[in-house]
């Protein structure tokens, strides 16, 4: 469903994100508390060494898709889980000096699969339904459409605000696999006097499907009903942007 640009960016291996299970099980074992101590011992040098690493290959991997809305510098990028499964990368236009004041940027957040078809699509089905739930309780989705590809697994294009004020976003994204061992949430946020425009919507929608795709119906004697949203909603037959 990704675009072969974007799956070519991370095809040499998950462990440019997630480092390898030996370096999180380390870095998880060194954060531990040991018995009878109040604070947790610090993380070897060479672990956090390893992770930064894989922070910044994982930063420039990806850097295009940032580039592909303007948001050419990547600024940041962390491990959301002490285990290092889950990685978050951020992008904003080079202009913008002060990271704090970003009115447009682009935020990857990159989830490691253990590699196994059935395992991969049970994991990837749980985190597209989580996203779709959890932007439905904080935000207003404007936009959801959802698919499946040959191999059972979910791809989800989401169009939604969130927030109030002069924090108040209107973003898009995909839940798409990106790689062998991962799958990623990719998102454009806007807020302040920049805004969405119905051209980026759509080059990110095109991230989960290319331009050009024929998208089939799953399943022939279905053809004529709507299609399925991830969460069982039937989805609104919204026209395309163009």
């Amino acid at each position: 469903m990704a675009s072969a640009a974007v799956v070519a960016l991370v095809a040499a291996g998950h462990v440019a994100f997630a480092a390898d299970d030996a370096v999180a099980k380390d870095k998880k074992e060194a954060a531990a508390p040991a018995a009878g101590q109040q604070k947790p011992q610090e993380v070897p040098e060479d672990v956090k060494k390893a992770l930064r690493e894989a922070l910044e290959h994982a930063g420039q991997a990806f850097l295009p898709v940032g580039k592909k809305f303007g948001c050419d510098n990547f600024v940041s990028g962390r491990f959301v889980d002490p285990q290092a499964h889950i990685a978050q990368l951020h992008y904003i236009p080079s202009s913008v000096k002060d990271p704090m004041q970003w009115t447009k940027m682009v935020t990857v957040t990159i989830y490691a699969l253990p590699g196994e078809a059935e395992t991969d699509v049970k994991i990837e089905k749980n985190l597209a339904a989580g996203l779709v739930a959890e932007y439905k309780k904080t935000g207003k989705i404007l936009d959801l459409k959802s698919y499946t590809n040959q191999h059972g697994e979910p791809g989800v294009f989401l169009e939604y605000t969130i927030g109030d004020g002069d924090k108040k976003e209107h973003n898009a994204g995909v839940f798409v696999r990106v790689g062998e061992k991962a799958a990623g949430f990719v998102q454009l946020q806007t807020r302040g006097k920049t805004d969405l425009s119905k051209d980026d919507s759509q080059k990110v929608y095109e991230i989960l499907i290319p331009k050009g795709t024929v998208v089939q119906p799953a399943k022939a004697d279905d053809a004529s009903k709507p299609p399925m949203n991830i969460d069982g909603d039937e989805a609104k037959k919204t026209p395309e942007k163009k």
